[in-house]
């Protein structure tokens, strides 16, 4: 690789679920360290790698490293398990450089370590992130977790890890320095015409945001009329049987918001790399047409936190019902599907909302 200033140096950023971790007694922890020791070893350069989202070189490199349109050769490597779907700091992590990568043509810097099996791991997946991971190539560590750290098998994947990460930094090191990729567009689509449909469907997302705060609220307005009862039965079968009532009564706004929160977080993915590659190009186009798509895109991001701030408690308190009786599991979990959807298309509408108030005024 030809020689780069320290602030263009590759690094990556290794997301993985800390209970996974702690489970594994450190080792994918460890697992860092040996693929950093591997590029070393076999490049003669360093890789930085942030573990620790919870310390503040982690935040202060991504706001940097993605502020600068991913200039600097950046890895994003998820260590995929059921955990790391269930965790929302994952998700966020995903989901966000996810986008801006697509955005800059430049998502093989995904890199997934498959590392404990996920059911229904595939592109149809209803969960966005699952599908998002699963259209990517990955590195297969579903066996290789359960060898030896010391044995050839594991170092062999070791190596290929890092071989990966070092042919695709060995590529952006080709590139011209301050290189930018951009979004292919077809020779018609003119930027008016871009923002025009961008408000239609910024139109079609009020509606759906609309419906889904009225799905949120029949929610919580059937759980308040069922708490009083639940709290105040006296014996078991009088609570099984409020249980099973608010089972019923829970069953079709749980759908509904389960629809609309899905249809909203899948949406906004499909969404990102355009939007985000349109709020670059139009900070150098500041007219009404740009000024009115930013305020639309924060106008959004505003009524998302708002809805997902509400939404919050309400997921509290049927996580306690849930508890009541079996018959709450399916209308509770498709609830917590929905909201985590919804909060999926907060965290990508967030970003689109961050990147718009850092621009010049």
């Amino acid at each position: 690789m030809k020689d780069t200033g320290p602030d263009e140096e590759p690094a990556g950023f290794w997301s993985y679920a800390h209970a996974d971790d702690d489970g594994e007694d450190g080792r994918l922890t460890r697992l860092a360290g040996r693929v950093r020791a591997e590029f070393a070893a076999t490049t003669g350069s360093d890789l930085v790698l942030f573990l620790d989202r919870d310390a503040l070189s982690w935040g202060s490199q991504w706001r940097a490293r993605i502020d600068a349109a991913l200039r600097a050769t950046t890895f994003f490597v998820p260590l995929v398990t059921p955990r790391y779907f269930r965790s929302p700091e994952c998700r966020r992590e995903l989901l966000g450089f996810a986008g801006h990568a697509e955005s800059l043509g430049l998502r093989e810097l995904l890199l997934p370590v498959y590392y404990i099996d996920v059911p229904g791991l595939s592109e149809d997946s209803a969960d966005e992130a699952v599908a998002l991971v699963a259209g990517v190539q990955w590195e297969d560590w579903r066996g290789l977790r359960l060898e030896d750290e010391h044995s050839s098998a594991y170092r062999k994947g070791v190596a290929r890890i890092a071989a990966r990460l070092a042919a695709l930094a060995a590529a952006r090191a080709q590139e011209p320095r301050g290189h930018v990729r951009r979004l292919p567009r077809p020779a018609d689509d003119r930027r008016h015409e871009r923002l025009a449909r961008w408000h239609a469907t910024a139109s079609g997302w009020a509606s759906a945001l609309a419906e889904l705060a009225a799905a949120a609220a029949q929610v919580a307005s059937v759980v308040d009329r069922s708490a009083p009862r639940l709290t105040t039965a006296t014996t078991a079968t009088e609570r099984e049987a409020e249980a099973r009532r608010l089972a019923r009564e829970l069953v079709q706004p749980a759908e509904r918001v389960f629809a609309l929160g899905s249809g909203l977080a899948a949406r906004s993915v499909e969404l990102a790399p355009g939007v985000l590659s349109t709020v670059r190009a139009a900070a150098d186009q500041r007219d009404d047409e740009g000024t009115g798509f930013f305020s639309t895109v924060l106008g959004l991001a505003d009524a998302l936190a708002e809805l997902a701030g509400e939404a919050a408690s309400t997921r509290l308190v049927l996580g306690r019902a849930r508890t009541l009786s079996d018959e709450l599991h399916g209308p509770v979990d498709r609830i917590a599907a929905g909201i985590r959807g919804m909060e999926d298309a907060h965290t990508v509408v967030g970003e689109w909302a961050r990147l718009v108030r850092r621009l010049p005024r």
